[in-house]
């Protein structure tokens, strides 16, 4: 009698760690779960080398995108093109003059070369924005400086979508591309 539970995926830092359990009578089927859970293991341990803030106990928010750190791990697959999207809906920042809130969402777009980057770095990295006196557009660029000072991504786009204050939304778009870069960008 074997009873099988499906793959269930958790996915972060960019990675995805698969496990799957098999719960059988048989000796054999103990053996390759407990080696499928040994090399799965492994593979997430090699992925997360270097990365502090993941493997800290305890979070800290970070007042001013100065203070904080986007960290990078490893590209098992840097000889291939695809394409990285973070989706961040819930952006905030304060305007530079008023200081009243500014509300965004922002799309960050790139192809990895030889590091990718760790969420959970970029999360608290965008937070640090939170109480920060900047134009739309400044906050895009500087973004874009930073992922590309952390990654050294092949290509990226980051576009803030600004939430309308006094009846004008902004929408920005900043890219960039490596001068040694021939691949075909996504639209």
């Amino acid at each position: 009698m074997c009873a099988v539970t499906w793959p269930s995926i958790a996915l972060g830092s960019a990675t995805t760690l698969l496990r799957f359990k098999a719960v059988t009578d048989t000796k054999e089927s103990n053996v390759a779960r407990k080696d499928i859970w040994r090399s799965t293991k492994a593979m997430s341990r090699d992925s997360s080398d270097g990365l502090t803030i993941l493997s800290r106990g305890k979070t800290v928010y970070p007042n001013s995108p100065d203070k904080t750190e986007l960290e990078t791990f490893v590209n098992k697959y840097p000889n291939r093109d695809y394409v990285v999207d973070f989706d961040c809906p819930e952006f905030t920042s304060v305007c530079p003059v008023t200081g009243q809130p500014d509300f965004a969402k922002i799309k960050i777009t790139y192809i990895p070369d030889l590091k990718c980057i760790e969420s959970k770095s970029l999360k608290l990295y965008l937070f640090s924005f939170r109480n920060v006196g900047m134009f739309h557009e400044e906050i895009t660029n500087r973004i874009l400086d930073d992922l590309i000072s952390a990654c050294q991504p092949r290509w990226a786009r980051i576009r803030g979508i600004m939430n309308p204050r006094g009846g004008i939304a902004i929408d920005v778009t900043a890219e960039y591309r490596r001068p040694d870069y021939l691949g075909t960008p996504p639209k």
